[in-house]
Formats: structure tokens, C-alpha cells, sequence
């Protein structure tokens, strides 16, 4: 499942992050989604498709068709975190 989200639509409740914090962050400025985890993996569909459904704003939503051969690399989801609260929304 691949996950993308509008930041311009995004009204900032927070609820996809209190429920799936390793998959989505706010933005620290204005409360945006900040998507950490666009590739979600196959453990974690469900509470990504809930994420997609309770959204209030319908700012996340699955890319239909996506596939991929591999796994995303692993990384530092902490790193992630602080550079895309500090970065600018467009």
C-alpha cells in the first residue's frame, strides 16, 4: 500500500499521528500531516486504511495501482521527523 497525502487539505486534528505515529508527524508550525512512511508495510495496512478512512479532512489517501518489488529501506524515522517539522509548507 503507498500512502500520499494533501498538506494543503490537511486541517491538522492529528488524528492519523496519535494512531499511527510511525507512519505519520504535524508539522511542528501549523499542524499539517507530515507523511513519514509512504510505503506502508503489509503489517500495518489495516491501521493505515482506518487512518485513510477517519481523516476528517480526507487529506490522506492510497495511490491506487502502486506496487513495488522491494521493501523501503530502513532508516532513522527520528531524523525524518525533525527535518520535515521544520520544513517549509507550500
Amino acid at each position: 500500500m503507498l500512502l500520499q497525502v494533501d498538506r494543503a487539505r490537511c486541517c491538522g486534528s492529528g488524528m492519523c499521528t496519535l494512531r499511527a505515529p510511525a507512519i505519520f508527524d504535524q508539522n511542528e508550525e501549523d499542524g499539517t500531516v507530515i507523511l513519514l512512511q509512504p510505503q506502508v508495510r503489509e503489517s500495518d495496512e489495516n491501521l493505515a486504511a482506518e487512518c485513510v478512512q477517519n481523516c476528517p479532512s480526507g487529506a490522506i489517501s492510497v495511490v491506487p495501482g502502486a506496487t513495488f518489488a522491494k521493501k523501503p529501506a530502513a532508516g532513522n524515522t527520528e531524523s525524518l521527523r525533525r527535518r520535515l517539522r521544520s520544513a517549509p509548507t507550500s
